[in-house]
């Protein structure tokens, strides 16, 4: 019997909604940064559920990408957010599997090992003891697929022998991949940026300025640009949609009472997008330019904002990055802590390296210890 995925249908079926859903993004958000998030998690979805079996998995699958296309077309961001929040924490039964059995085996190496473990000695909710866990079960679990090691060994054995050399094994891999990063030379320091609506929003990456060493003051200006961008749009939405509407009904009342006519009168113009799209009001009433009017130079307004942030973050780009030195000071303060860094890796590798032996629990002669110390390494 032939399985659903090999049916011409099924597959001319799914291919049509993923192109819908990627022409949809493109044409109907204004949010490059929010479109290439829901394109790329469509793209992982498709990739990631292309060999599933499950037909309700599928079924599943398939209706919450009806479902996006739908919000998209609705412009319902709140719910397009929930949605892809939801989507994100499914997982295919290939995964599901591949998780419960290493889920499994680390709970049964935990399980073996804590009677031997004192709460001094290595308390179990730690982070570093979990991470310690992890290491050993990846360690057997090689081992035992080439054939290196047996089958059901004593937990005394797993503790004292195999903990040590799994450690001490994950040190020297970590030793190898510090040395393959520091041949490549300093890191990259360079300039990008985020799109919120029209606006490229400029600022500096380097080794120096990630995680929590991030511009505060950077954060908070996307922030405060993606809301105030998200606030135009709503504004705009709301002219055309309500604004417009009533305005134009107001125009008809004002028409039909000045001309005691018993039906509204037919006007060139049906919407407010339609008379922003006028170059003059030529056979248009008085009384419909008076009420939209105002409207068009709301919206008006709005774009021209909208343009003078993205003039203003052009600017701040030449100005204080490239000719204002912030780029220059961060690639100067990137290329000294990787030479630093360098420096202090050779002289361990030298000094202390040579010495160490998987047994040994000081200090001076341990590696997982010395790479610690030296900070090449973080389990907390």
């Amino acid at each position: 019997m032939t399985h659903f995925s090999g049916i011409p249908a099924h597959r001319k079926a799914v291919l049509t909604l993923y192109r819908h859903v990627l022409r949809n993004t493109n044409n109907q958000l204004y949010s490059k940064g929010f479109a290439n998030k829901i394109q790329s998690e469509a793209n992982l979805r498709i990739r990631r559920f292309k060999n599933e079996k499950s037909s309700w998995t599928i079924r599943t699958q398939l209706e919450k990408l009806h479902q996006l296309n739908d919000l998209i077309g609705e412009h319902n961001w709140d719910k397009i957010k929930k949605l892809i929040v939801e989507v994100q924490t499914t997982k295919s039964t290939k995964e599901k599997i591949d998780d419960d059995s290493k889920l499994t085996n680390l709970n049964h190496i935990i399980k073996e090992l804590t009677p031997l473990l004192t709460p001094q000695d290595n308390p179990i909710n730690t982070k570093e003891y979990k991470t310690e866990m992890n290491i050993l079960s990846d360690y057997i679990q090689k081992k035992q697929a080439k054939q290196l090691l047996p089958y059901g060994m004593l937990k005394d054995y797993k503790r004292k022998l195999l903990l040590p050399l799994a450690m001490h094994d994950y040190g020297l891999k970590q030793v190898g991949k510090i040395t393959r990063q520091l041949k490549r030379g300093p890191p990259p320091t360079y300039l990008s940026y985020t799109m919120e609506g029209k606006s490229k929003i400029w600022f500096v990456r380097s080794a120096v300025n990630k995680h929590k060493n991030q511009s505060k003051t950077l954060g908070r200006l996307i922030r405060e640009t993606r809301l105030q961008h998200q606030s135009e749009i709503d504004t705009v939405d709301l002219c055309h949609t309500f604004y417009g509407y009533w305005a134009l009904e107001e125009a008809q009342w004002e028409d039909m009472i000045k001309n005691e006519h018993a039906k509204p009168a037919k006007y060139k113009v049906n919407s407010l997008e339609q008379f922003m799209k006028l170059k003059d009001y030529h056979g248009i009433p008085q009384n419909v330019v008076t009420w939209l009017h105002p409207l068009k130079d709301v919206i008006s307004t709005i774009k021209q904002e909208s343009m003078s942030r993205v003039a203003y973050f052009e600017k701040f780009k030449k100005d204080k990055l490239i000719e204002g030195g912030q780029y220059k000071y961060y690639k100067d303060e990137s290329d000294k802590m990787y030479w630093r860094r360098k420096e202090r890796f050779q002289k361990m590798i030298q000094e202390q390296i040579p010495h160490t032996n998987p047994f040994y629990q000081n200090q001076e002669n341990n590696l997982i210890s010395i790479l610690k110390i030296k900070h090449f390494i973080l389990f907390e």
